[in-house]
């Protein structure tokens, strides 16, 4: 059989449909498991579905971080203010000397907590990575004094019976810790959840 002249060559090429072919049916031609919209490259639903995921967690992690640093901003501009009106005698936190004689061992340690609230709290909102170190050391600083102050009021009596200046010492001696707590946990959270390259 002889070979079809070049005249006719263009018109017997085989070449794969394209949407631009059947406009009203492209979506027909994509493959099972692929995702694609008019005009875009295909890309596997699973891959969509990952990157969705990873987006929403960045997200959250992003507004829960940030939540977390203004809590510790909060935190660390109120222990300072505490301080400032103690010593400037606007307001009366011991009932004994014994109690005067504990409180006043805590201005450096709380100094150094606060700084540390407050560093965090700025890298935390910017969103650096500087604010996972200064909120876990603010994280455990504030675990500790927490139980430095708690097992005092246990050991002296100080919580009971309850009126209403022990009342707010009692929250916030929970509320220190509950947020050295959280701070530590969310932070270990996400940073192993971002795997050790983050």
């Amino acid at each position: 059989m002889r070979a079809p002249p070049l005249f006719f060559k263009p018109f017997l090429q085989v070449r794969e449909p394209t949407r631009h072919d059947f406009p009203d049916t492209a979506d027909r031609f994509h493959l099972p498991g692929v995702i694609r919209s008019a005009g875009s490259p295909r890309r596997p639903a699973a891959c969509c579905y990952n990157e969705d995921m990873q987006e929403k967690a960045a997200d959250e992690t992003t507004w829960g971080r940030r939540l977390l640093g203004a809590l510790l901003g909060f935190t660390g501009l109120a222990t300072t203010i505490f301080w400032i009106l103690f010593f400037s005698g606007k307001i009366q936190a011991t009932e004994t000397e014994q109690d005067e004689a504990f409180e006043r061992a805590f201005p450096l340690a709380d100094s150094w907590m606060s700084a540390l609230c407050m560093l965090a709290s700025w890298h935390l909102w910017r969103g650096e990575r500087e604010g996972v170190f200064f909120g876990t050391a603010a994280g455990s600083s504030l675990v500790f004094l927490s139980f430095m102050d708690i097992l005092y009021s246990l050991e002296n009596r100080k919580y009971w019976p309850l009126d209403k200046d022990r009342a707010t010492m009692l929250v916030i001696h929970l509320w220190t810790l509950s947020l050295g707590i959280s701070t530590l946990f969310h932070l270990w959270k996400s940073s192993t959840s971002r795997g050790p390259s983050a």
